[in-house]
């Protein structure tokens, strides 16, 4: 971070810390060079402060040792309109680093009117420019994440077993019956051929079944009604939660079949 005024920058630097964003020192070289060419109450280390009276040469003495300094990643140039601010030759300095680099560069310039013609110039150069530091930083943040996501080692999908040609006799063997709508089972059936997995499940039809199929897939289980005529289960009672013994098992098919039972007599009469 480069700034010629120190608020924005401990904005900035209190930002970048605030999303995990670290702020290294450039290398001994780089702090050498830079002690050389600004005045002795600038700041060095990040953020580096060029002070107030800054002009656009001190800018271009930073950014010249961060494009080279292995330390630096990207580039945050803060600038604030001063009596000695050069806006626009300012602005051609980060134009000129952003061509010789590429390294990201964020430009974050305050004000409007009389700073309008450095920021025209920043964005016809393809260079973002903000007007508050923790817009600028979060943008870098983005960057950053988007990096990470880009290097994150890609796992080998695993093969998945599939039968498109069943699938496909199947359906067309429903649709030829003249069904149009099918139940749970008949549709698992016909994912699994596509080469979805569903957790452990069985069709019992009596209540003893329903408790030794539930002991077979270890219990806690869940229990719910199997019909082409129900499809929103649990608005008619039709599902049964934690159920943890055979008992309740039994228990939980005598009355989602009642339920079941009830609605169907319903909508026949």
């Amino acid at each position: 971070m480069i700034t010629n005024a120190g608020g924005p920058g401990i904005i900035a630097a209190d930002t970048a810390e605030r999303l995990g964003i670290e702020l290294p020192h450039m290398n001994k070289e780089s702090l050498d060079a830079m002690v050389t060419k600004l005045p002795p109450n600038a700041s060095i280390f990040n953020p580096v402060d060029v002070i107030g009276d800054a002009t656009s040469d001190r800018y271009a003495a930073v950014l010249e040792q961060a494009v080279k300094d292995p330390n630096i990643d990207a580039m945050l140039v803060i600038l604030t309109p001063q009596a000695m601010t050069d806006m626009e030759r300012t602005a051609d300095v980060v134009i000129r680093t952003a061509k010789s680099t590429d390294k990201p560069i964020i430009n974050l310039i305050h004000g409007e009117k009389r700073v309008r013609s450095a920021i025209d110039k920043l964005k016809n150069a393809s260079i973002p420019n903000f007007s508050y530091p923790e817009l600028a930083v979060k943008a870098f943040k983005r960057l950053s994440d988007y990096r990470a996501w880009r290097d994150v080692t890609q796992e080998e999908v695993p093969a998945v077993w599939y039968n498109f040609d069943s699938a496909h006799e199947t359906i067309t063997s429903t649709l030829r019956s003249g069904i149009y709508q099918i139940g749970e089972e008949e549709a698992m059936k016909i994912l699994i051929y596509y080469g979805f997995q569903f957790p452990k499940h069985a069709l019992a039809k009596t209540s003893r079944e329903a408790a030794h199929m539930a002991a077979q897939i270890g219990f806690p289980v869940v229990m719910k009604i199997s019909s082409p005529d129900i499809l929103h289960k649990t608005d008619v009672g039709g599902v049964r939660v934690n159920v943890k013994t055979p008992k309740e098992a039994e228990e939980a098919f005598r009355e989602i079949t009642s339920n079941a039972r009830r609605i169907i007599a319903r909508r026949l009469h």
